[in-house]
């Protein structure tokens, strides 16, 4: 029998004949054909929509994702209503709750889902792995968003190429990493193909990268997706205090949504990861600190410095730059790809608002000048064209 006050409406009388997905009333009945009979056939179809299957006069709890609907039936988990809403959700552990890469935000009616487990230790309320949340109650909607979304930016128009002077060079048809005074330092093998660079902007809320062509500076691909380190909190000081209280899950994270982006890129644009030799990183101090593995506490007390700023002002570093090579990030790179974090200027203000400033050509112009960076956190620069 339907649930108090929803009437089930037939769907053989409720379409024309011929319409995709459903039988003529005179066609033999052979079972289910389509994707959409499917759900027809298990009570799935979408509830008060115009669409065939459940039609609500008084509305059944469901589960709801950006305003998309699917019912709730218990001992489903948020995984379950994602495939039927055909959402990605990342996952590399058959669904067993280790990979920690499912990670849903639920909004609404978390006290309907089972209780958290133990995989779901480093989770802050609100926040729970897709493939552990399974439906206990059926009495109310149960809202819940994805984390890992692949973003939409807008791109300058097409143009001259970029001015790059790159590390990575190609010596002698060998692909070689050059120090500041231009002597290589190490020869990453034959040059296969092309010679490409990945600029990464690592924000608190979105993470923007794209390839470039070391050679030529041509921009090849761009892809930004949302920062899945939201879990952890929405500002640089949750982020900060929950690394304390899980080291490494944040850095985590982020590197397994970028290596999926990456991954997404280079099947799109042909590209062999190992043609990706050299990697910028920029971001504010927190978000390129995370990135790199580094302790981010002493940014979350007075003075708010990062280690590296505490280094440098103690004459034991030339800079607060960072260096790494890709295999010990982790990174889908060539494995002795160098990955520089630049520089930041002082405290919060990081390596993305110098990176800013050497866009915009920084002093050069000799005038007046005001650079405004708005994101969840906003920097505000002035120079007169002699100082910043």
């Amino acid at each position: 029998m339907p649930a108090a006050g929803v009437t089930r409406v037939d769907a053989h009388r409720a379409l024309p004949s011929g319409k995709r997905g459903f039988r003529a009333r005179d066609e033999p009945d052979n079972g289910p054909r389509s994707r959409a009979e499917w759900r027809y056939a298990k009570g799935r179809c979408s509830r008060g929509r115009g669409r065939p299957g459940t039609y609500a006069t008084g509305m059944a709890p469901d589960l709801v994702h950006a305003g998309h609907r699917v019912p709730l039936v218990r001992g489903r988990t948020l995984f379950d209503a994602a495939d039927e809403l055909e959402l990605v959700v990342p996952a590399s552990c058959r669904r067993s709750g280790r990979c920690h890469e499912c990670i849903v935000e639920v909004t609404a009616g978390g006290d309907a889902l089972s209780a958290p487990g133990a995989e779901e230790a480093f989770l802050r309320p609100g926040y729970r792995l897709a493939c552990r949340a399974s439906v206990e109650r059926n009495d109310a909607d149960i809202e819940f968003a994805v984390l890992r979304r692949r973003l939409r930016i807008f791109m300058p128009p097409d143009g001259p190429p970029l001015e790059v002077d790159p590390a990575a060079r190609v010596i002698d048809n060998r692909v070689c990493l050059l120090a500041d005074d231009g002597t290589p330092v190490d020869d990453l093998g034959p040059a296969h193909g092309r010679v490409l660079g990945l600029a990464l902007d690592v924000g608190t809320t979105t993470v923007v990268l794209e390839l470039v062509d070391l050679v030529s500076g041509e921009a090849i691909a761009a892809a930004a997706f949302e920062n899945p380190q939201r879990f952890g909190g929405s500002d640089v000081m949750a982020r900060i205090s929950y690394d304390g209280e899980h080291p490494g899950e944040l850095r985590r994270a982020l590197r397994r949504a970028l290596n999926a982006e990456l991954a997404r890129l280079y099947a799109a644009w042909g590209v062999d990861r190992h043609e990706v030799v050299e990697v910028v990183v920029v971001g504010n101090a927190t978000m390129r600190d995370l990135a790199f593995g580094l302790d981010v506490a002493p940014i979350g007390r007075s003075p708010y410095r990062s280690t590296t700023e505490t280094a440098w002002r103690a004459g034991e570093t030339a800079s607060t730059a960072v260096e790494r090579r890709a295999h010990e990030l982790g990174l889908l790179v060539h494995p002795r790809a160098r990955v520089w974090g630049a520089p930041l200027i002082a405290c919060h203000v990081g390596a993305d608002a110098a990176a800013d400033l050497v866009a915009m050509d920084g002093e050069a112009a000799g005038l007046p000048r005001m650079l405004v960076d708005v994101g969840t956190n906003t920097e505000v620069i002035l120079t007169d064209g002699r100082r910043t």
